[in-house]
């Protein structure tokens, strides 16, 4: 069985923090289970009214229209937009959104009370930040099948970026009452948990997404900023260094790494050369972010070279200075947090 789109997690989203906080990476998202496909078909309810503003089915008043888009694809347009609405075994790559995205318009309009057809758009609106939308497609979705844990979890994501925290905890705590075994929610909930503060419940949910096969980069960091700041620093280091090999695009991990390497008072945890390396990378990927270039000056002294340091640490501070009172008092507060 083809494997869905996966759930965005349940907001892991907390900006700038070295190993005293919890990072921020792209989460998952997961569309429809193929499974269930022929339950929801039985599920179609007779009469229910016009989806979220911007996403139910409009019929065009004259022939034309998406009639003609649909025929003029004929059955090749037909069958990938009932794919994409049924199982979710055709959703997109990069770069092939918004392609998708009109396809699954098009499972909407032929399927306006078919619960799959609102999830996964809404999956794809996330894929291209449209997150308003996406949400009034997850809304949908409960409404027409609540039974469906993918929207609760997806839906949490979004609380959960925009700071909506509680939200994210009852969508999280839904979608495991729908699916204990849910990976992606167990995930989710402990990134939201960790933002909290509440990092025992949340080490816990984290361990048992690994353990039901979830173990994403944004699972392997969380865990790895709770170690860190449990003083379990072998731990983390092998957290984040497992979040880089399955997403070597992210900063914050490089970041956190480094910093780790080049001023844990653990015994035989310091690394210079590699934290230069790591944090060298994280300033590369994140060059506007100042505690990346913190990190790699961190990194700069703890490898003795101390005039690189010097001048790194004098580009972080012009930077917080440029961000103004809001973006100074910020880092003393994240400072003091650890």
């Amino acid at each position: 069985m083809p494997s869905a789109p996966p759930c965005n997690h349940c907001g892991c989203r907390d900006d700038n923090k070295h190993a005293t906080g919890v990072r921020h990476a792209q989460g998952r998202r997961r569309s429809q289970d193929p499974s269930r496909d022929s339950r929801h078909r039985q599920r179609r309810r007779a009469g229910a009214g016009p989806g979220p503003a911007g996403h139910g089915p409009q019929r065009p008043r004259r022939a034309g229209g998406r009639h003609r888009r649909l025929h003029a694809g004929g059955a090749d347009r037909l069958g990938r937009a009932l794919r994409l609405s049924g199982t979710g075994r055709g959703l997109p790559g990069p770069g092939d959104y918004e392609e998708a995205l009109a396809d699954l318009n098009d499972a909407v309009w032929l399927a306006p009370d078919y619960a799959p057809a609102y999830l996964n758009r809404g999956v794809v609106l996330q894929l291209l930040g449209r997150d308003d939308e996406a949400r009034a497609d997850f809304d949908r979705t409960i409404r027409l099948d609540p039974s469906l844990p993918e929207a609760y979890c997806n839906r949490a994501g979004i609380h959960a970026d925009r700071g909506r925290l509680e939200a994210a905890l009852r969508d999280c705590a839904k979608a495991l009452e729908l699916r204990p075994d849910f990976a992606d929610a167990h995930g989710g909930r402990g990134c939201v948990l960790a933002r909290l503060g509440r990092l025992e419940p949340a080490l816990a949910d984290l361990d048992q997404a690994v353990a039901l096969g979830g173990g994403t980069a944004q699972v392997y960091a969380t865990r790895a900023v709770i170690h860190a700041r449990s003083g379990r620093y072998g731990s983390a280091i092998e957290g984040w260094s497992r979040a880089i090999d399955l997403d070597p695009s992210e900063a914050q991990s490089y970041g956190d790494l480094a910093w780790v390497l080049a001023t844990t008072d653990a015994p035989g945890g310091r690394d210079g050369a590699r934290a230069v390396a790591l944090a060298e990378k994280a300033v590369a990927l994140d060059p506007d972010n100042p505690l990346m270039r913190d990190a790699l000056a961190a990194a700069y002294a703890e490898a003795g070279r101390f005039d690189e340091a010097l001048r790194t640490q004098q580009e972080v501070v012009a930077m917080l200075r440029a961000q103004g009172p809001a973006g100074l008092m910020g880092e003393l507060k994240r400072r003091l947090a650890a």
